[in-house]
């Protein structure tokens, strides 16, 4: 009877304390559940990408793709660690009647997620959910440029794509303090700051590299084997 009194007691004290629970606690806790989701969501595009390059691609170069859609991942998240949330949101500050005076061409702050008065101590969520964006845009523009591009090249493509051309694109828009989001620009489910400029990317690499030897000849498709390498 002993433990069982107290099991009824420690289970009163817990819906005493859910029925505590606020209304702006409640939206708290799902907005954030909801951003983290969503950015998993959107992490498993990282994924979806490496299957269907692969599907794309002969059966030799299958695990040189894999090998990087996981290294955009990984020195992805370094390098938007490091600066890239820096250049996108760092440093930004409201001026005595509330409206943003930071710079309008990139941040300037929280390298590293540094502490910051501005900062939040629960941002880290909003860093994740910026940089599986960010991921996705170097993903992309692997597919554009498949077979044709050294490794030690590509990573280096990555590392500036990630960490400054990205974060500084999606500061203009994104942030506050950019100066297109200051001029009323509204970025679509990421239309403008992640698949225009993956886009506009994606071509410039595939005009500098050229068609695919073997896939193409004289400007003729031949097609590629089916195979199920990645698999």
């Amino acid at each position: 009877y002993g433990s069982s009194s107290s099991s009824s007691m420690g289970g009163d004290q817990g819906v005493r304390r859910l029925q505590e629970v606020t209304y702006d606690e409640f939206c708290w806790s799902m907005d954030h559940c909801w951003v983290i989701v969503a950015g998993l969501i959107c992490f498993f595009l990282q994924g979806g990408f490496g299957l269907l390059e692969t599907g794309s691609c002969r059966a030799k170069n299958a695990k040189n793709i894999m090998l990087k859609n996981l290294m955009d991942a990984c020195v992805g998240g370094f390098v938007y660690y490091c600066f890239g949330w820096a250049l996108a949101h760092g440093g930004e500050t409201t001026n005595e009647k509330g409206a943003p005076n930071g710079n309008t061409f990139a941040g300037n702050g929280q390298w590293m997620l540094l502490p910051h008065k501005n900062i939040e101590a629960y941002g880290y969520y909003l860093w994740f959910f910026n940089y599986v964006f960010a991921a996705t845009i170097a993903t992309i523009v692997s597919g554009a440029v498949a077979e044709r591009i050294q490794f030690r090249a590509y990573m280096i493509y990555s590392v500036l794509l990630t960490g400054f051309v990205y974060p500084i694109c999606s500061h203009w828009i994104w942030s506050p303090d950019g100066f297109l989001y200051r001029a009323g620009v509204v970025d679509f489910a990421g239309g403008g700051a992640v698949h225009a400029l993956s886009g506009v990317a994606a071509l410039m690499g595939a005009l500098a590299l050229g068609p695919r030897d073997g896939v193409f000849v004289d400007g003729k498709y031949k097609g590629v084997k089916p195979h199920d390498t990645s698999m």
